[in-house]
């Protein structure tokens, strides 16, 4: 649907190229339901313009996906119920975190089953990769002294310290043996998750504790 607002309210216009006279409303609003570009064009010419001009609407923010069809389910503006297809929405605290993210109206009814999914990103999750792209942030970076130390305070070092390999030439035994800045997801990271048989959770708990270390 395009939605359309005429110069005033009660306005007849005829003669379009679809054969669909059109009249505008109280509020000045004109829908046009088929999508038909070339009534637009012509209201545009008798001096209409489009509030809408791609047919949907956009951005709209909702907690949830259950907020978000009720919306579309009810009165957007005075008779006008639901939102026009291709209407953007961004969902932000569903209880079903794979919810979050955006989502674009593909159906012509309302509520569920007319809106489909094309993002599962957020403020906060983009938010979240950028920081742990960052060094220096938190506990997502750390020094390997500060790695050992942490290793040590949880009675680990032992187990890591003779699982590294003797070969210089190997990425492992480079950072292990002379320090540097190592992410926990890096190669480091990687390696002691695999030799402790660390989830990521408790690894990120590992990295917490070793940014604490003062140096």
């Amino acid at each position: 649907m395009i939605l359309m607002i005429a110069p005033g309210p009660a306005m007849v216009f005829g003669g379009l190229p679809s054969g669909t006279a059109y009249v505008s409303d109280q509020n000045a609003l004109i829908r046009i339901a088929n999508d038909a570009a070339a009534d637009q064009t012509a209201l545009q010419d008798a001096g209409c313009f489009t509030a809408s001009p791609f047919g949907g609407w956009g951005n709209f923010g909702f907690a949830t996906l259950a907020d978000l069809y009720a919306a579309d389910a009810g009165s957007i503006l005075p008779n006008i119920t639901g939102f026009p297809p291709y209407t953007v929405v961004t969902i932000f605290t569903d209880p079903t975190s794979g919810y979050d993210g955006t989502w674009t109206k593909t159906g012509a009814g309302t509520g569920s089953g007319n809106w489909t999914q094309v993002s599962t990103s957020t403020l906060a999750s983009i938010s979240a990769e950028v920081a742990a792209s960052i060094p220096w942030n938190g506990a997502t970076w750390a020094q390997v002294a500060q790695v050992k130390i942490a290793l040590q305070n949880a009675g680990e070092f032992d187990t890591v310290e003779a699982a590294v390999t003797a070969d210089t030439t190997q990425p492992v035994n480079a950072w292990w043996t002379t320090g540097g800045i190592v992410k926990v997801g890096g190669t480091l990271g990687a390696f002691i998750a695999s030799t402790l048989g660390y989830s990521g959770a408790q690894m990120n708990t590992l990295w917490a504790a070793a940014a604490t270390v003062a140096y």
